[in-house]
């Protein structure tokens, strides 16, 4: 009896032993578990925290003498005879139309050679503070020669940057008046570079009408017209309708304007025709011309049209032009 009686307990003790082993286990596993779970926690919001908007020193506290190296070290985009940290300019940009609290301090000089500086910053309460300091520039006005502060919403402002010719220009504009209400922050110089090969084609029609055959929209910043004739484009072997191209990401209207830029770079057409109207611009090619709208009304607008057109004139309010064929 006390042998059964042993036999008995060692198979108790065992089963109880399995049952501990095997409680231990689940604990240690689901600890284990939660404590992958909880690092991939921390681990997505690490990644989902925004990043520290860029630390400058107060704008008052600056020493009248603010040396260009020491601005570069500081984080600063300096614009002048070169550009630096323009990559923290186009950064800010994307922050701050993105709703990423951000802060950018661009300096830029007068023909004079003296600084401006501009504190372009996207608060956490979503507000634009746009703060110009304009005490370094000697030939102001002693009423101008100072700080200036201007905040705007950004629910109903955005930054925007806008290609005329090898410079951009950055502004600050209203999501819904658009260019009537842009205020401007810099223009810096880029580099034009195209590496997408391509050959236009113009056919005149019978009509000199003008023909619309692209919205401006979120693949292109303006409309394009035609002026008496269709575009055609060749990509490689596929040839295809200007408008068809763009609309399918085969290419990009700057790109047809940076080749424009090249061209004449490297003299293979004639020195454009540019107007006094903001800086238009027509590029004249052997078999068709383009022209290129900077107005000063806000028309931003690509035209391409016959061989050797001149711009003559608008007619109302509409965009329509008309041309004369030049000599």
């Amino acid at each position: 009896m006390k042998n059964k009686t042993s036999i008995i307990s060692i198979i108790i003790i065992v089963i109880l032993s399995i049952m501990l082993f095997f409680t231990v286990y689940h604990i240690t596993e689901e600890q284990q578990k939660a404590k992958w779970e909880n690092n991939e926690v921390e681990k997505e919001e690490t990644q989902n925290q925004e990043p520290p908007a860029q630390e400058y020193v107060d704008l008052e506290e600056l020493p009248e003498n603010y040396e260009v190296e020491t601005a570069v070290q500081d984080g600063c985009i300096v614009i002048g005879n070169e550009v630096y940290n323009v990559e923290k300019l186009e950064e800010g940009i994307q922050n701050i139309n993105q709703n990423i609290p951000d802060k950018m301090r661009i300096i830029e000089f007068t023909a004079e050679g003296d600084e401006i500086l501009t504190d372009v910053e996207l608060t956490k309460e979503g507000m634009i503070q746009l703060k110009t300091d304009s005490t370094r520039d000697k030939f102001a006005s002693t009423e101008d020669r100072k700080i200036t502060e201007k905040t705007y919403s950004s629910q109903e402002y955005q930054i925007i940057q806008e290609e005329y010719k090898t410079t951009k220009r950055v502004y600050l504009e209203n999501k819904k008046e658009e260019f009537d209400s842009r205020i401007y922050i810099c223009s810096y110089p880029f580099k034009v570079e195209n590496n997408i090969p391509f050959e236009l084609e113009y056919l005149q029609r019978k009509d000199l009408g003008i023909k619309k055959i692209i919205e401006k929209g979120d693949k292109v910043k303006y409309d394009v017209y035609t002026f008496g004739g269709d575009v055609k484009i060749k990509l490689g072997e596929e040839i295809l309708d200007l408008a068809d191209a763009i609309h399918q990401d085969k290419i990009k209207m700057e790109n047809i304007l940076h080749q424009c830029i090249l061209d004449e770079q490297a003299g293979k057409i004639e020195t454009p025709a540019e107007y006094s109207d903001g800086g238009s611009v027509i590029y004249f090619y052997p078999k068709y011309s383009i022209l290129k709208c900077y107005r000063l009304d806000g028309n931003q607008d690509v035209y391409i049209g016959m061989p050797g057109m001149i711009l003559t004139g608008t007619e109302g309010n509409m965009v329509t032009y008309t041309y004369s064929i030049r000599n």
